[in-house]
C-alpha cells in the first residue's frame, strides 16, 4: 500500500487493484444475470468506471509528496480508513472532518495531507471493496461446483450435501431452478437429520450475499460521489493555517485564490525555517496586529518579508551548501577545465603547445599574457607595439612577434595584428 522511506511515506493504490476489477469483470460476465449476487450486479454495472478510477488515482498519486506516518502507513491513510469505516462504505463531507478531527487529535494537519485527502478517501475506499472484488471469482467458481454437485445429487450419484454453507445454498437454488421435486425431497430430508430447512439455509446466504452487495454499493456510490464533494469547505475546517489566518482583517475578504497564495507562502515560510505551518501563518499575523498601512496585513510578512519572520521566531535561515562553499566550487571547474585542456592539447599535439613552449623559453608568465591579450584586443597598433615591447625588450620585438605568430597563430592573431614584421 504504501512506500515507506524513513519516517515519511508515500500514498500507494492497493495492490494489484486493477487486476483484482479485471478478474471480478471476467467473472461477473460468466454468470447469468439472473444468477448473480446483489454483489456482482453493482460490480457487472460499474466495472469500467472502477478501472477508470482506479487508472486516474494512480497518476494523480505517482508523484505525490512524501507525508508523515508510522509502521510504513500515512497517516491520512489511517485517517481515510477511520471515515470508511464510521460511515460503513458512505462518505459525507461532515463526517470527514469529524472522524479526522477525533483521530488527529493534538497532531497537526499539514497542507500537504489536506491536498492529497481525496486521494486517500479514493485507496481507502478500493481497499475496502477488494472484499466484494474477490468474492466475485469465488462466486463463479462457487456456482459451477454447485451446479455439477446438484446434478450429481438428482441422479443419485451423490447422497450427501455440502457442510459449506454458501456453497450448499447455491446447490439447494441449483436444484430449485431444475424444478426436480425428488431432489428437493431428498435435500429436505438430509437437512432435516441436521436439524435445518433448506429454505432457512437459503435464506442465510441470501442475507449475506445481500449485505455484501448493499456495502459495494455504498463504496461504488461514495466513488462517485468524491468528485462532487466539497473538500474546500472540508479543508477550511480543518487547516490550522486557515484558522490561524483568519485573525488578520484582510484575510477574510480575499478570494479562494489570494487565500490559497497566503497559505502556500507560509508553507513555504515553515518548509524553510523549520517550524510548523500554523507557527509561520500566527507569527505573520501577530507581526502585523496594530500596525498600518502594508505592514499592517500578514500577506506583507508572507509575500515580500519573510526573513522578519524568521527575526520575529528568533530564528535563522542555514546557509546552502552553495552559498558555504562557494569558493571551492567556483574554483574547480576552472582548475578542471585549465587541467583538461592541457591535457587534451598535449595528446592531440595541438598548437598550444608549441605556444606553451615559446611562453616557457621567453619567460613570459601566464598573467602577463592574459593582460597584454585583454589590453591589445581593444587597443590600436601603436599601443600593441608599446605592450610587446614591455613583455620582450626593443630588441626581441621582431623575432617574437614571428615566433609567436607562427607557432600560435588562432589565439594570439588580434595580439600580433599590425605588429612591424
Amino acid at each position: 500500500m504504501v512506500n515507506s522511506i524513513s519516517h515519511k511515506t508515500r500514498l500507494r493504490c492497493p495492490k494489484g487493484l486493477t487486476e483484482h476489477i479485471r478478474k471480478a469483470r471476467e467473472a461477473v460476465c460468466g454468470i447469468p444475470r439472473e444468477a448473480l449476487s446483489p454483489a456482482g450486479a453493482w460490480l457487472e454495472d460499474h466495472a469500467l468506471f472502477l478501472l477508470e478510477e482506479a487508472d486516474a488515482l494512480k497518476r494523480e498519486i505517482k508523484r505525490s509528496p512524501r507525508l508523515s506516518g508510522e509502521n510504513g502507513v500515512p497517516r491520512l491513510l489511517r485517517w481515510a480508513r477511520a471515515v470508511c469505516e464510521a460511515g460503513q462504505g458512505e462518505i459525507t463531507a461532515p463526517l470527514i472532518v469529524r472522524v479526522i478531527q477525533r483521530e488527529a487529535g493534538e497532531e497537526e494537519i499539514t497542507e500537504e495531507e489536506l491536498s492529497l485527502l481525496p486521494n486517500a478517501l479514493a485507496c481507502a475506499l478500493f481497499e475496502c471493496l477488494l472484499e466484494p472484488l474477490e468474492a466475485c471469482p469465488c462466486e463463479k467458481e462457487r456456482r459451477d461446483r454447485a451446479l455439477a454437485w446438484a446434478k450429481r445429487f438428482s441422479a443419485g450419484d451423490r447422497d450427501s450435501l455440502p457442510k459449506d454453507g454458501a456453497l450448499l445454498a447455491a446447490v439447494l437454488r441449483a436444484l430449485n431452478a431444475e424444478e426436480n421435486p425428488s431432489g428437493l425431497r431428498r435435500a429436505d430430508e438430509t437437512l432435516r437429520r441436521l436439524g435445518l430447512r433448506w429454505e432457512e439455509a437459503v435464506r442465510r446466504d441470501q442475507e449475506n450475499q445481500t449485505a455484501l452487495g448493499l456495502y459495494a454499493g455504498r463504496l461504488i456510490a461514495s466513488l462517485r460521489m468524491l468528485s462532487r464533494l466539497r473538500f474546500d469547505a472540508v479543508r477550511e475546517r480543518l487547516s490550522p493555517v486557515i484558522r490561524a489566518l483568519r485573525a488578520d482583517p484582510t484575510f477574510g475578504r480575499m478570494d479562494q485564490e489570494s487565500r490559497d497564495l497566503y497559505v502556500c507562502h507560509a508553507c513555504r515560510a515553515a518548509r524553510r525555517l523549520h517550524i510548523s505551518q500554523s507557527a509561520a501563518a500566527r507569527a505573520a499575523v501577530l507581526m502585523a496586529a496594530g500596525k498600518e498601512g502594508p505592514e499592517g496585513e500578514a500577506g506583507y510578512y508572507l509575500l515580500e518579508r519573510p526573513d522578519l519572520i524568521a527575526v520575529h521566531l528568533g530564528k535563522r535561515k542555514k546557509p546552502s551548501f552553495a552559498l558555504r562553499h562557494r569558493t571551492a566550487l567556483f574554483l574547480a571547474p576552472l582548475y578542471g577545465g585549465a587541467a583538461a585542456a592541457l591535457a587534451a592539447s598535449i595528446v592531440l599535439g595541438a598548437p598550444i603547445c608549441q605556444a606553451l613552449f615559446v611562453t616557457l623559453r621567453y619567460k613570459i608568465f601566464g598573467a602577463k599574457i592574459l593582460k597584454a591579450y585583454h589590453i591589445a584586443s581593444h587597443a590600436g597598433s601603436s599601443r600593441r607595439k608599446a605592450i610587446h615591447t614591455s613583455l620582450h625588450g626593443q630588441n626581441s620585438c621582431r623575432n617574437g612577434t614571428r615566433l609567436c605568430k607562427a607557432s600560435y597563430p588562432g589565439t594570439l592573431r588580434t595580439f600580433h595584428a599590425g605588429l612591424p614584421m
